[in-house]
């Protein structure tokens, strides 16, 4: 599993190589933060300390991290998905910059 910190995430956001961040559900009902780049074909997940993958205890805290953290720079969209496991969040940076044109 390859990781990602908070530095790069922010890099990445900002140069608009940002493809997906998606909300996965661990087996102990905590959530990490996985990014998909539209430069590399390998699925990210978000590190913390000792680089091992970050997770949250809840949505609201990672919705609270998401837009402290990110902010408007980071537009997302929520769906749900079939499997009650996974929750996929798109990012719409190029497509909000491409409406706001």
């Amino acid at each position: 599993m390859q990781t990602i910190t908070e530095r790069e995430l922010s890099l990445y956001i900002k140069s608009k190589v940002l493809r997906r961040l998606s909300i996965r559900r661990t087996d102990s009902g905590r959530f990490r933060l996985h990014v998909s780049l539209s430069v590399d074909p390998l699925d990210f997940v978000l590190s913390g300390t000792r680089n091992k993958p970050r997770e949250w205890v809840s949505l609201d805290t990672l919705a609270n991290h998401i837009c402290a953290k990110y902010g408007a720079a980071c537009p997302i969209a929520l769906s749900l998905l079939e499997q009650p496991t996974d929750i996929a969040i798109s990012e719409s940076i190029q497509h909000t910059a491409g409406a706001a044109a």
